[in-house]
């Protein structure tokens, strides 16, 4: 009733006034009982039909305002999913970031930072592959330090110029790279998308990141989430790339720039773990210049320094990737050879001082000064069975080698059976 105007109320009123008036209009004229039915009838009728032309645009009109308010509210529902929808996906891009950074922030070492960055950013935008670039220490060159899928073992190098391609153009301007299509210059197959961000921290760009899919195309929110995460992660890179700087030089002797001793007794002491636990052999040839102090009160100790620099130079350039070699102290170095027998290790003792007896050369005062060594091998476990006396025994052979006469190579073997 509350939606009937005065207007209408009044014209009901008057309907219903009508009809009584025709009713005792009819009664007092003196009409027979059914001429006052039939007016009664009309004006019943009358009534009713008034009454429903009411109700019925007035019940119109309220289904109207209903259906109105509940498109209203059907849109305001619409509009809070789609909020609902967007928080949750930002909480979700959130979290995920959360343990990204989590991820990488645990990893010690830059190139396992590298290689969890791209796992977690591969994974989370869903890509097909990926590389990791740093820039050389020259500054000439890009450097591939991780991929997936992997690659072969080998580093992979690209010139860092205009010619580049995107990488080199990404890590020169330090401007990030979005492109829809695009053919795979740095990969096998053509590229439906791909995004190349630079690694940047407040030293300028240390490298450059790259993911790409032929499936789909990445966004413009895309690849301000991925800056978002790479600018994170430089600077995690940048301090694990300043802690094994610091390390590097703790480990590395000054002048030579091999290992120093400190770094040759830690590498020997985990060796040795593992090849007691995995049940290989071990070789540690410990070599001495002849003469050297002779060689020094001679020429004066900046030849001495040449000479200790060339050496080293030679010994790592005869070596295997996988043997290391150090100054042990002054005029010893020491080189330990993993999964090495006796024989492996006489050989390369022996090809080392072949190579210095003819390749090394040291200039002084217009002259050229040659210098020798002798060396000392020993093996474990058949000559020791603990770092210290595995250095005993290699230092003993070398003893053995002096003792003979300098410039040759014996075996603690040697030493044992003279001894016997």
């Amino acid at each position: 009733m509350q939606d009937i105007s005065i207007e209408r109320l009044r014209m009901i009123a008057i309907a219903l006034i009508g009809s009584v008036t025709c009713i005792i209009a009819a009664n007092l004229i003196g009409g027979t009982i059914g001429a006052l039915l039939s007016f009664l009838s009309v004006a019943i009728a009358s009534s009713a039909a008034i009454l429903l032309w009411l109700f019925s645009n007035s019940l119109n009109e309220h289904l109207t305002r209903t259906q109105d308010k509940i498109s209203q509210m059907r849109s305001n529902i619409a509009e809070l999913q789609h909020e609902v929808k967007e928080r949750s996906e930002h909480a979700l891009q959130l979290q995920m970031l959360i343990e990204v950074l989590k991820s990488i922030t645990a990893v010690p070492d830059a190139e396992g930072l590298s290689r969890t960055l791209l796992e977690e950013v591969v994974q989370m935008f869903g890509a097909e592959s990926g590389q990791v670039f740093f820039i050389s220490d020259d500054g000439q060159y890009l450097e591939e330090v991780a991929s997936i899928p992997a690659k072969e073992p080998q580093q992979r190098r690209y010139s860092l110029s205009s010619q580049g391609g995107i990488v080199a153009h990404v890590a020169l301007t330090g401007r990030s790279t979005i492109i829809p299509e695009q053919e795979g210059k740095w990969s096998d197959k053509t590229t439906h998308s791909l995004m190349c961000v630079p690694l940047t921290s407040a030293k300028g760009v240390q490298g450059v990141l790259l993911i790409e899919d032929s499936k789909r195309k990445f966004t413009q929110p895309d690849l301000r989430l991925l800056e978002f995460l790479t600018q994170q992660a430089a600077i995690a890179l940048e301090r694990v790339r300043l802690y094994e700087q610091v390390e590097k030089l703790s480990l590395t002797d000054a002048l030579t720039g091999i290992a120093n001793r400190r770094h040759l007794e830690r590498h020997l002491e985990l060796e040795l773990a593992r090849a007691r636990r995995y049940g290989y052999q071990l070789a540690a040839i410990m070599l001495d210049i002849d003469h050297f102090k002779k060689f020094n009160d001679t020429y004066g100790h900046l030849a001495g320094d040449k000479v200790l620099q060339g050496l080293a130079k030679l010994i790592a350039s005869e070596a295997r990737a996988s043997d290391l070699v150090g100054r042990y102290g002054g005029e010893e170095f020491l080189i330990i050879c993993a999964y090495t027998d006796l024989n492996g290790a006489l050989t390369l003792a022996e090809r080392i001082r072949k190579s210095v007896e003819e390749k090394l050369l040291i200039s002084h005062n217009g002259k050229e000064l040659r210098v020798t060594i002798s060396a000392g091998v020993a093996v474990f476990p058949d000559d020791a069975t603990d770092e210290v006396s595995l250095i005993e025994a290699a230092d003993k052979a070398l003893y053995k080698a002096k003792q003979a006469g300098r410039n040759r190579v014996c075996a603690y073997r040697d030493v044992k059976e003279n001894s016997s």
